[in-house]
């Protein structure tokens, strides 16, 4: 049996590795350590198995997947001050596959920021050069079966695993607009999101296989890998903690991982790593176990009646998410999403666009990025409505993200039941330069919608009513409609020298504790990569085989 659901059927309680959560860093853990037949490896997931259900595998309802389905853990931020004290939803995959089971993917990856994680870290095994290899291993590159790009070649797509781009009533008319106004949406055949330099438009990759969905479950855990005997999964297995061991002389060790089963959470039950214990919870779930495992503040802790056992200052703080807000249009055409192909991803085209120097928010504010080749926003052309249930009708929303934002989050419990949702503030906008970035990333976008080769085709848009030239209405429409990509990060983060003191050291292990590691988006993303990595920094760790 390759995925179990119930204790009882478990062969063992003990493995060499433990694995908390099968999402993109889990499974890619699962299938890398488990190459090694020596070892055993057991992965435990709250959420059921994925079994192909048609709201996971049909590539266009990544719109209707989250929020508040049965995949989703339903998190809600707190009210938030930069969004006129709107609470947002925080979408969360609870299923085999994470979060890669619910949301449509999107790969962008800029060197300067892989070389600062290099430099800041004192580790040269997370630069660009290092790291290409581990994006190679996780992705596989296809050319689209049917979208010509305008010189009449095969345009190549970057994907994960496979996909395929469907050519799509939008995307010419994108293609022409981006020849009028050309600046940070001009398109070149040689842009390539994973080149490093992730400048101006491009085809997107889609993670869609066969017609259906590619996620962390179906491209990682695939019935072979399920097959293995040394791997065992067991779903509906809700993580409350890990249990802290600390000797005389005050070492902590986490090797035990206390569980319960669906429904039965007065039913505690444990697990025991011999060699690890590897939280890939999430951002939100992964900082959240270890508070109620004792780690943390401790007068906060003491207040919820948990046990301190080690001060983590920076466990839950500096959150960091990229925003989107999306522009929504009407247009002239029934072949959009919203009556479209179901295997059809969302979209084909986006822009990844760097302010120039002479911005006003470069000037104003200075550049945050991490180095020439980072872009500042990106704008995703969406063919079809994208966002919450609307009336019938054909839809192109664009939808514009800020990938440099410098306003910060955090996170915090005030319980210690493992059912209770923790407090998660992502404190958005809560900085002017994010705004001002936004307020010209409109202005750039309104520009392109107002090409030529937009006429005819687009009967209305969410900007008709906005004064563009006005920050204040401007203001207001991005604090009145943005919400959350799905992408917090670093409540767990690694030690750097700009931020200070972290969670985790560069090899992701839980500081000054014995047989605990961090592997996942609370630490850092793009989360395969890394994932991809810390398998091979914990083979090396154990001389472990490869198949």
């Amino acid at each position: 049996m390759p995925i179990y659901e119930t204790t009882d059927s478990l062969p063992s309680l003990t493995y060499d590795f433990i694995v908390v959560g099968a999402g993109a860093a889990g499974s890619v853990l699962a299938h890398r350590l488990s190459e090694d037949a020596n070892v055993t490896v057991l992965l435990l997931e709250a959420g059921p198995t994925y079994k192909e259900q048609p709201d996971l595998a049909i590539p266009s309802f990544c719109r209707i997947a989250s929020p508040f389905t049965q995949w989703d853990w339903k998190y809600m931020s707190t009210e938030q001050k930069g969004l006129n004290r709107r609470v947002v939803p925080l979408p969360r995959g609870r299923v085999v596959g994470g979060s890669t089971a619910i949301n449509f993917m999107i790969y962008m990856q800029g060197s300067d920021d892989w070389n600062r994680l290099a430099r800041e870290t004192g580790d040269d095994g997370w630069s660009w050069n290092k790291i290409r290899p581990y994006m190679k291993k996780n992705e596989k590159l296809i050319i689209p079966v049917d979208e010509p790009n305008p010189s009449g070649e095969i345009e190549p797509v970057e994907l994960r695993r496979i996909g395929i781009n469907y050519s799509q009533p939008c995307d010419e008319r994108l293609l022409r607009a981006s020849d009028e106004v050309r600046g940070g949406f001009a398109y070149s055949p040689s842009t390539s999101v994973n080149s490093g330099h992730p400048h101006g438009l491009t085809f997107w990759p889609t993670s869609i296989r066969d017609g259906t969905r590619s996620s962390a479950a179906s491209a990682y855990l695939t019935p072979e890998v399920l097959a293995r005997p040394n791997l065992h999964v067991l779903v509906n297995a809700h993580v409350a903690r890990v249990v802290p061991d600390v000797a005389p002389d005050g070492r902590i060790s986490c090797k035990t991982v206390e569980y319960f089963l669906e429904g039965q959470q007065n039913h505690l039950l444990r697990a025991n790593a011999q060699k690890e214990l590897i939280l890939s919870a999430g951002a939100f779930a992964t900082p959240a176990i270890l508070m109620r495992s004792g780690f943390g503040n401790k007068e906060q802790l003491a207040s919820i009646g948990i046990q301190h056992v080690k001060d983590v200052p920076e466990l839950g703080k500096r959150m960091i998410d990229h925003p989107w807000l999306g522009i929504t249009l009407t247009v002239d055409d029934k072949a959009t999403a919203d009556d479209g192909p179901l295997s059809a991803p969302v979209g084909n085209l986006f822009a990844q666009v760097r302010l120039p120097e002479d911005s006003f928010a470069i000037k104003k504010y200075g550049d945050t990025s991490a180095g020439k080749s980072t872009p500042n926003y990106f704008a995703a052309f969406c063919n079809g409505f994208f966002g919450p249930p609307r009336e019938s009708g054909n839809y192109l929303t664009v939808v514009i993200s800020l990938l440099t934002p410098i306003s910060r989050g955090s996170l915090t419990i005030t319980s210690a039941d493992p059912l209770a949702a923790p407090v998660i503030d992502c404190g958005y906008l809560t900085e002017e330069h994010d705004a001002a970035i936004y307020r010209t990333a409109i202005r750039d976008v309104a520009q392109v919608l107002r090409a030529e080769a937009w006429k005819g085709y687009v009967l209305g848009s969410t900007l008709d009513s906005i004064n563009l030239d006005d920050d204040a209405a401007l203001d207001a429409y991005i604090r009145n409609g943005a919400m959350s990509l799905y992408h917090n990060v670093a409540t767990a983060r690694m030690d750097t020298t700009s931020e200070g003191p972290g969670v985790v050291d560069r090899k992701l292990r839980v500081k000054d504790v014995d047989g605990l590691r961090i592997v996942d988006a609370s630490v850092l993303a793009p989360v395969y990569v890394a994932a991809e990595r810390a398998a091979d920094l914990i083979k090396s760790r154990w001389a472990l085989n490869e198949m």
